[in-house]
């Protein structure tokens, strides 16, 4: 059985924009401006009352996800874990195509091998694949382990930059639309300010500070096509 071996995640993925073009954001339905309450009748010879204003609620949309993975500091972080974890995934697929080879090897001599030769090889797949599990394993642990602290990390920061923008712009409410469960259904892109929230980020990003723990932002979900460790080859079955 053939298997990728591939250490890419979230980040390193989606930082190369092929995924999130085909994503586009959900939309919400806008919601209508606030009723005025009714007020109570005058009464006769009192003087009018000043009826208040009815006011809309702000409302707006944002891909936090998308902000995350595309902010200047989340492309360098993309491309500093792919790094990183490079030389693992080149030692995982060298580990893969030895397995190959002997399955390959003993396939090809399933009628001609010797009893002795042939359990031979099935020891030598089975101990190698065991070893390739082991460090597929290990591997990707340490990989969404450090994905998850570099999303978490730059999300933090991002969540400052979405509540000053909501503060200075006067949004009443801002909805995430990057999670696939999300109840929002439809929107407008009119409300959508991922693209603000990136380019302000941009600007002040790295000089923030993470949010206290208690605020941390929950984690994106995985964005389906994005590429993780591989299943880890398996022995064929004893001949």
């Amino acid at each position: 059985m053939k298997n990728r071996v591939v250490l890419f995640g979230l980040l390193a993925a989606l930082s190369l924009g092929a995924i999130l073009a085909q994503q586009p954001a959900a939309p919400v339905q806008t919601p209508a401006q606030t009723p005025a309450q009714p007020q109570p009748q005058e009464k006769a010879g009192q003087a009018p009352t000043e009826k208040p204003v009815a006011s809309a609620v702000r409302v707006g949309i944002i891909n936090i996800q998308r902000a995350i993975i595309e902010c200047n500091e989340g492309k360098k972080a993309a491309e500093e874990l792919t790094k990183r974890f490079t030389p693992k995934r080149a030692e995982l697929e060298r580990k893969q195509k030895e397995i190959e080879e002997l399955q390959g090897q003993l396939e090809k001599g399933k009628n001609t091998l010797a009893d002795d030769k042939r359990a031979e090889l099935i020891r030598d797949i089975e101990r190698k694949t065991k070893d390739f599990n082991r460090d597929n394993d290990d591997a990707t642990a340490d990989f969404q382990q450090a994905e998850s602290q570099l999303i978490n990390t730059i999300g933090q920061k991002v969540m400052r930059v979405v509540d000053e923008y909501s503060r200075r712009n006067g949004y009443d409410v801002i909805l995430d639309v990057s999670n696939p469960q999300s109840n929002v259904l439809w929107a407008t892109n009119r409300l959508d300010v991922t693209d603000e929230i990136i380019g302000a980020y941009n600007m002040v990003g790295s000089s923030l500070q993470p949010l206290p723990a208690a605020g941390n932002p929950a984690r994106p979900g995985a964005t389906p096509g994005a590429k993780g460790p591989a299943p880890a080859a398996k022995a064929p079955p004893k001949q």
